[in-house]
């Protein structure tokens, strides 16, 4: 589940539906590759969102709220966000994680507001899956969950990285951990 920009969901209108066999209730994804500024300067870089959802740029969270439940707004705003300076053309690593629980109700709006710009979707000329050249997209992948176990650790728990079962489709990030025929592993560089 590759993603050009991140605008998924069924309360703005245009954004895109969510991904084949991924259900409307339940979910986690989460979406991991480089951000390319085209200007240095001050960004403001968030999310509107329903349900929680982390955003990581390098280390810096500037959303931590995975185990959130709330609305989104019907047009692009941010419902969280951070400030960072970037400078233009360095490839920063970006991690997206999404969360929705129950409801029918579900958004997920990437977005940045650019030195002297205005809030807009971050554009794919500035997404890159590769740390080397510039592709246009987030490489992602999504779960399904229940009402008792919201992929990876849980309702109510804010998680940073896959915690389960091994899977050779799932790309992995540092810090992810999975059980592999009885034994457990730890991710120390982003693989598949």
């Amino acid at each position: 589940m590759n993603s050009t920009t991140i605008n998924i969901g069924n309360v703005v209108s245009g954004s895109a539906a969510l991904p084949a066999g991924v259900n409307s209730s339940y979910f986690y994804m989460r979406w991991v590759g480089y951000l390319i500024p085209s200007a240095t300067g001050l960004y403001t870089i968030g999310v509107n969102c329903a349900d929680g959802c982390n955003l990581f740029i390098g280390t810096q969270a500037l959303v931590a709220n995975l185990s959130a439940s709330g609305s989104a707004n019907s047009t692009l705003a941010y419902t969280q966000s951070g400030q960072m300076m970037l400078t233009a053309g360095v490839y920063y690593p970006i991690t997206v994680e999404w969360q929705h629980g129950s409801g029918t109700s579900y958004e997920l709006q990437l977005a940045w507001t650019a030195p002297l710009g205005s809030i807009a979707l971050i554009p794919t000329g500035n997404l890159s899956s590769s740390s080397t050249s510039q592709n246009g997209y987030l490489a992602g992948n999504a779960w399904n969950g229940t009402s008792l176990y919201f992929y990876p650790t849980g309702s109510g728990v804010v998680p940073y990285g896959f915690v389960g079962a091994w899977s050779s489709t799932v790309g992995y990030i540092a810090g992810d951990e999975v059980t592999y025929i009885g034994s457990f592993w730890k991710c120390i560089t982003a693989n598949s």
